[in-house]
């Protein structure tokens, strides 16, 4: 426990005087934030200034409530409210409305890749935690993240430089010899009407690794709002491509015994080149009647090839088990809504109605690969070892109402219907027309109740929630069981509190349980399925932020969870990698133009469902300052500022580091940051 004592110490400076910052608005008042728990924190640009960010990963683990696992170029690990959502199979992800996660992805089902956003255009960032929102669907079984940017630049332009390196001592020298650099640049035009926002970034990134990971990105985002009519429209263009080496996962024992360093790559050929572009329009007005009517439709075209190789000489002891994924992806949709504020009696409330449409079309093909060589066989069939066309339609149409019944009492109640269809064409000539084809089609429906309480006092505010939702699974586990336990039930609950009795202090505690239904598993690296076992999770979380100053601010985040599946065990077993003990803390001084902020954030230890092996814990404190004179401002950012060894990627597995050595049981892992300190000089015309 003594990783959580610097966060546990943070929540008793506020006991007893934990409150809101800001009361909820009523539902007359126009607000239209979606039903989620007590705790759910939204994060403006002013919160991100105080956090160490040059790089998407480092803004999401930042989040309360949310641990972000990154690894390289690929998709961040998601963690949130005792679910190891993957890389977004159980937490829905937006940006601007648009949702990210690919289903039936190559690699990882519900993929959400949101290394395309340039962390200095996100104007806020929401964690809506549980299912409680009939807006939100099949993929937002823990919740969902939402990313917002802004719509333009506050003084017309934005430069930002920065670089630098590891200060770990035995590396310092080499490490000299990296490249490590990031340019941003932000420009929004004066327009008689309207807004405009173009933004770029490049950068390369070296890695602490032996063999440099070379992590070279390149974006553009173009946005533009405008009024038309008695609304406004608003339109989207971003353009993202990637490449780098990464030195994969490594064995704990090898590294225990000296046969490779913590920074040690088994084999360097592991990485991706990614390439992503995507459209959006929207529209929104207001009628007469102070009703509101939003439409948005988008297009996101998705390139990636992904290689890797985790289990190294195990399947192939001659050319190794590297394995290629490669996903190439279109998906467009559309989202509308209709809110509109009433009166029943002296009554009031707000409703809004919605339908969602999505289609996906992809192609989704696995080759087994030595040092990116595509080889002739796949561990003796022929390559490549999956070659199929996923894709699915997703349709759904939902209600949510806000009732106040009575001064103190608002009832929160949703329902969501969702129809799901899978395709999958088998396009592997030996597979194609046989008994073990993973072609086929599928289809299911799910109608997902929400009902929820809300009671307003002077200082207190408590909640009950409860909601029925649907997780989705990858098409090639849909079809091959004809949709069953493809479209799964889930439930969620909770009972929270938020306490306000003065300015300045905000406190939030929530108990929630929840319930996933066995699903269907696809394992991509194998090629077939199984059925997953029922899992429970409860847990408590708590928040709180304190400004007890106008230049001071503390703020702090625990959660602790416990997540069991069961199958034919009564007692069942812990969830592997699932989040038990995890939190994040802060302080923020700002005066004129001089701020800093200590961070720090945790993570406790997790099972691995192997009980001889178990994750370890962490805890990495992380410093942000910076000075700003007239049109300049120079930052420093230290990320793990007292050089902690710790990881990020780690699970158990079977594995045989070289050729000349039998398999064995081991956890794989990969080595956080070490103390690492980054200088950022920026122009912004007054």
């Amino acid at each position: 426990m003594r990783h959580i004592g610097v966060i546990a110490m943070l929540l008793l400076v506020g006991r007893g005087r934990a409150a809101a910052d800001r009361e909820p608005p009523r539902p007359d008042e126009g607000g239209d934030e979606p039903v989620a728990s007590v705790t759910s924190p939204t994060l403006t640009s002013d919160d991100l200034a105080r956090r160490p960010i040059h790089r998407t990963t480092d803004l999401l683990r930042h989040v309360p409530g949310l641990v972000a696992i990154g690894r390289a170029g690929q998709a961040d690990q998601l963690l949130v409210r005792g679910f190891d959502a993957g890389q977004g199979k159980d937490l829905g992800v937006l940006v601007d409305g648009v949702p990210i996660n690919i289903g039936s992805h190559a690699y990882a089902h519900g993929y959400a890749d949101t290394h395309f956003v340039i962390p200095e255009t996100v104007g806020s960032v929401s964690l809506y935690q549980g299912a409680y929102a009939a807006r939100f669907g099949s993929y937002s079984a823990a919740g969902t993240l939402a990313l917002r940017t802004i719509d333009q630049v506050p003084g017309g332009a934005v430069v930002k430089l920065s670089s630098g390196t590891e200060l770990t001592t035995p590396l310092l020298r080499s490490r000299l010899k990296r490249l490590r650099y990031r340019l941003v640049g932000l420009f929004s035009p004066q327009l008689e009407t309207g807004s405009a926002l173009l933004a770029a970034e490049v950068g390369i990134d070296d890695g602490p690794d032996v063999h440099p990971q070379r992590f070279r990105r390149g974006v553009v985002l173009a946005k533009w709002k405008r009024p038309v009519g008695r609304g406004q429209v608003t339109t989207m263009l971003n353009f993202y491509s990637g490449r780098w080496f990464d030195a994969g996962v490594l064995p704990a024992g090898e590294i225990a015994a000296g046969h490779l360093t913590q920074y040690s790559a088994a084999d360097p050929t592991q990485g991706g080149i990614v390439a992503r572009s995507s459209a959006s329009v929207a529209y929104e007005t207001t009628d007469h009647r102070r009703a509101t009517w939003h439409a948005m439709a988008y297009l996101v075209d998705s390139d990636l090839r992904l290689f890797s190789n985790s289990t190294l000489f195990l399947r192939d002891t001659v050319s190794g088990d590297e394995l290629e994924y490669v996903d190439r992806r279109v998906y467009y949709g559309i989202d509308a809504f209709y809110r509109r504020p009433y009166r029943w009696g002296t009554d009031r409330g707000r409703i809004r109605i919605g339908v969602q449409a999505r289609v996906d079309h992809g192609e989704a093909t696995t080759w087994h690969d030595a040092r990116r060589l595509r080889l002739v066989d796949c561990f003796g069939a022929m390559n490549p070892c999956t070659d199929t066309a996923p894709s699915t339609r997703n349709v759904a149409v939902y209600g949510e109402n806000v009732f106040e019944l009575g001064r103190h009492v608002h009832m929160l109640a949703g329902v969501r219907l969702d129809q799901e269809t899978w395709n999958v064409d088998d396009r592997d000539a030996d597979t194609m027309l046989g008994a073990t084809s993973l072609g086929g089609t599928g289809a299911r429906a799910r109608i997902s109740p929400k009902l929820g309480f809300l009671v307003l006092t002077h200082n207190v505010d408590l909640s009950l929630l409860f909601a029925a939702g649907s997780h989705s699974t990858d098409a090639r586990a849909s079809v091959d069981k004809s949709g069953y336990g493809a479209f799964v039930r889930t439930f969620g609950a909770e009972v929270g509190a938020r306490f306000h009795p003065a300015e300045g202090v905000h406190a939030a505690v929530a108990a929630f349980a929840s319930n996933v239904a066995e699903e269907q598993i696809w394992v991509p690296d194998r090629g077939i399925a199984f059925r997953s076992e029922t899992a429970n999770r409860s847990g408590i979380e708590t928040t709180l932020a304190f400004t007890p100053a106008p230049w001071l601010r503390f703020d702090a985040a625990l959660a602790f969870a416990r997540g069991r599946e069961h199958g034919n065990r009564p007692q069942g077993h812990l969830i592997a990698l699932a989040p038990r003990v995890s939190g994040t803390a802060g302080i923020a001084v700002r005066r004129g133009p001089r701020f800093a902020s200590l961070r720090v954030r945790a993570l406790g230890p997790r099972a691995t469902g192997d009980g001889a092996l178990q994750a370890r814990g962490s805890t990495v404190f992380d410093l942000v300052a910076g000075r700003r004179w007239r049109s300049f401002e120079l930052g420093l950012t230290v990320q793990n500022l007292f050089d902690a060894s710790w990881r990020e990627v780690q699970y158990a597995s079977d594995v045989r580091p070289s050729r000349r050595v039998d398999e064995r049981r081991d956890l794989l892992v990969t080595t956080g940051v070490p103390l690492t300190a980054m200088l950022t000089l920026a122009y912004a015309p007054n």
